[in-house]
């Protein structure tokens, strides 16, 4: 780093007293240069090499211990008001704590945490102290002296009492606000995982079954949260033991990196639980208590003394649920009652289940191959015959499978219209809705769509509840017409379809990558009904484009799954999109495809009214009143495609689809400019367009055929222009002795049937007439 442009003034001491037992790490701006600092000692020094790398003009992080924890006040967002609050609110005394004054003029005040203070929050943004967030064991922070990226700024201390090790503790009020709530499901504490275990854990998943994207970063992010950020080599290491991604170690380590610790989310350590009990070695995961428990009664688990790595009786509850659905059958009639099929699917025998995802919230099918299935179920054995006729033991699975009153499928169809009978014996892949309907209200999302989505026009909002509705009542029919919204981050744009999403329950997908729909594989495609398209297009992407509009109006999509034959499905798609992106479709004229609407700004940073709708849908029954209201909407004489609102943002994204050169004779037309002016009907491409300044840059960078060709569809089908043939008779004398007629084909503006009627050479005639003036 240079000291160029550098704000030394007031340069703090290098070496503040509270940090002089400190381990620190190096940093590139704000984040560490070394991305084994976690787990690798080595690269960690002391205070005096801080000291000497800092008077280099290198930056330098504080690695955080075990009780360690610095409040981080931002003052972007809101910080500064926010600590002030909490220092009265908690009775706070801030200069009994070594305090940092950061680069961009935020604060870092260093507390000591008391043994088992248990799992923090990683801000207090939630309990109404915006801009606050908690560093703690797993973290670092940059240290005093270190210079800010951004401003340039340097880390000052504001307050310097004692080493790191014997700061006060943090105030107990502080600590049960920054406490995590007991009742939240955590299998166990994040952070409890050792390296070593998650490298014993990862050595029983199989890294091909990974290469799905997202799938791979859901076990990424639920690894780093087990860890705490303390098992990247281990998950690295476990990467690249596919041969497909054997060169990407660096790659994947830099994406472990820019994972915070201090942050929680949806995927957590219970994700990678999951993903250890679809594969079948659920024996990895602790014990479950609860089903323990029943067997010893007559012991309080309260008055027994918690044992390192066990769990709580309220989490045990999530691993109960777990388990059943993985517990070992003992009997071929169990295996019945567990929901098991057999059917011929994907071209071979299979054995389906529907089991619950605990992590979507929702039902999905378990897909097995024979041998699969007998090993998932393998544990209990059950009287049997050998070929020869001889009585013998079987395993459970096996004998199922010879059964003859196992459940059976002749078929796997998804059918939501459930027009098969059940006589047919096919297995219907349509598990329903994901809630049931209940009248309430769901009043705040539909203010959103109004006033925000559709920014206040009415017959749009109407139009986008009529579609939502076609969908709810006819899943079983594409829309044909998809509705997207744009506008600028924080406007709840994708609320509205996050929600159709949730009440698709698994037949609603959430997509957020263009391979999810122009990949080669698409397999998830097949059982969709409601498709959520989240920044997932631009308009240029000729491939997605092509997809996406083959899958809104095509009766039959083709689908291929990973190693499968590709096949042809009918298409159940309805599809919504958001998208921040100024220009998401390629409109025409004459779209048919597409009803698009520019978000207001209205509801944009508006938290509480958000927490307030989320907690309206999500606690107190909105979407169950949601899906009752769509069920029951009256859409007698609706149909998508039957009438397309229009839309100022329809307009925009027509004009962004236009090529740069129609766009500028568009403007010259629309202003009256030449070769457009007052009494022009009738114009040649040569003698008027071509030679414009604004046609050669065009025809310079690609070329005259393509752009002649752009200008005369803009002519036909923009200004309704009509060509006429061209004369090839030529005057003797030339019009005002200086103009020849035009051998091209001339254009009509209006007036096309008596431009039509003249012949040739007085169409040429009128066309210098209207030119020339003058004469």
């Amino acid at each position: 780093m240079s000291d160029e442009n550098i704000d030394t003034a007031g340069a703090p001491p290098k070496q503040p007293a509270f940090l002089q037992n400190a381990e620190f790490i190096e940093l590139n701006g704000k984040r560490p240069v070394d991305r084994k600092w976690t787990t690798d000692r080595s690269v960690r020094f002391d205070a005096d090499e801080a000291a000497q790398r800092l008077a280099e003009n290198r930056n330098v992080g504080v690695v955080l211990g075990d009780l360690d924890l610095v409040v981080d006040v931002d003052p972007r967002n809101g910080g500064d008001d926010s600590w002030e609050r909490l220092q009265r609110d908690f009775a706070i005394n801030a200069s009994d704590f070594s305090t940092v004054r950061t680069g961009s003029g935020g604060q870092h005040i260093y507390m000591r945490l008391p043994n088992g203070a248990g799992r923090l929050k990683g801000n207090l943004e939630r309990d109404g102290y915006p801009g606050i967030d908690l560093k703690f064991v797993g973290g670092q922070v940059v240290a005093p002296g270190s210079i800010h990226p951004e401003t340039r700024k340097p880390y000052s201390v504001l307050c310097d009492i004692d080493p790191l090790d014997s700061q006060p503790l943090v105030p107990q009020s502080l600590l049960d606000l920054a406490a995590r709530p007991a009742g939240v499901p955590n299998i166990a504490a994040a952070g409890s995982w050792s390296p070593e275990r998650l490298a014993y854990v990862l050595s029983h998943l199989d890294v091909e079954d990974f290469r799905e994207h997202a799938r791979w970063l859901e076990l990424m992010m639920s690894c780093h949260d087990a860890t705490e950020g303390g098992g990247c080599d281990e998950f690295v290491e476990w990467s690249i033991g596919d041969p497909a991604y054997a060169g990407h170690g660096q790659i994947i380590g830099r994406r472990w990196d820019s994972l915070d610790t201090a942050k929680s989310g949806r995927i957590t350590e219970r994700t990678l639980i999951k993903f250890l009990v679809d594969a079948n070695v659920a024996h990895l995961v602790a014990p479950d208590q609860a089903a323990a428990l029943e067997d010893f009664d007559d012991i309080d688990p309260l008055e027994e003394p918690v044992l390192p790595g066990a769990i709580t009786t309220a989490n045990a509850k999530v691993q109960a649920k777990l388990h059943h659905q993985s517990k070992l059958p003992k009997t071929e009639a169990e295996l019945n009652a567990m929901g098991y099929i057999a059917t011929d699917a994907d071209g071979g025998f299979r054995v389906f289940r529907r089991i619950w995802d605990f992590e979507l919230n929702r039902d999905f099918w378990q897909v097995q191959k024979k041998q699969d299935f007998i090993d998932s179920v393998a544990g209990h054995s059950v009287p049997g015959l050998t070929p020869q006729g001889k009585e013998t033991t079987v395993p459970v699975g096996s004998s199922w499978l010879r059964w003859p009153r196992r459940n059976r499928a002749t078929k796997v169809v998804f059918d939501p219209a459930r027009r098969i009978p059940a006589s047919a014996l096919t297995l219907n892949l349509w598990t329903g809705w994901s809630v049931q309907p209940r009248k309430g209200d769901w009043s705040l999302m539909q203010e959103l769509l109004l006033e925000g989505l559709c920014d206040g026009n009415r017959e749009l909002f109407e139009y986008v509840l009529d579609w939502s509705a076609f969908m709810i009542q006819n899943p079983d029919k594409p829309a044909e017409v998809a509705v997207f919204f744009v506008g600028g981050k924080g406007t709840g744009k994708g609320s509205y379809c996050r929600a159709l999403t949730t009440l698709a329950g698994r037949h609603g997908m959430h997509v957020s990558d263009a391979q999810h729909l122009s990949g080669h594989f698409n397999a998830h495609l097949r059982d969709c009904v409601f498709l959520f398209v989240d920044e997932a297009i631009w308009a240029g992407d000729k491939k997605t484009e092509g997809t996406l509009k083959r899958v809104i109006t095509e009766p039959t999509i083709t689908v291929e799954g990973k190693g499968k034959d590709v096949v042809v499905a009918k298409n159940y798609l309805h599809v919504m999109g958001a998208s921040n992106s100024p220009w998401v479709w390629p409109a025409s004229e004459d779209e048919r495809r597409l009803v698009i609407s520019r978000v207001s700004n209205r509801f944009q940073g508006k938290k509480a009214f958000f927490d307030k709708l989320y907690r309206q849908m999500d606690d107190e029954g909105g979407l169950e009143a949601m899906l009752h209201d769509l069920q029951a909407r009256d859409i007698s004489k609706f149909h998508p495609r039957r009438y397309l609102p229009k839309t100022e943002e329809l307009d925009r994204q027509i004009a962004f689809t236009r090529p740069r050169v129609v766009q500028e004779l568009a403007d010259l037309h629309a202003n009256g400019q030449l070769p457009f002016t007052t009494g022009r009907e009738l114009i040649g491409m040569y003698d008027d367009i071509l030679d414009l300044p604004v046609v050669r840059r065009s025809i310079d960078q690609i070329g005259k055929a393509p752009v002649t060709d752009q200008i005369e569809r803009w002519l036909r089908d923009d200004l309704g222009a009509t060509s006429h043939e061209r004369t090839t008779t030529q005057k003797k004398k030339p019009y005002l002795g200086i103009y020849k007629r035009p051998t091209e084909k001339l254009w009509s503006l209006a007036d096309h049937d008596r431009y039509a009627a003249m012949s040739p050479a007085a169409r040429a005639d009128a066309f210098l007439e209207q030119k020339h003036p003058e004469g």
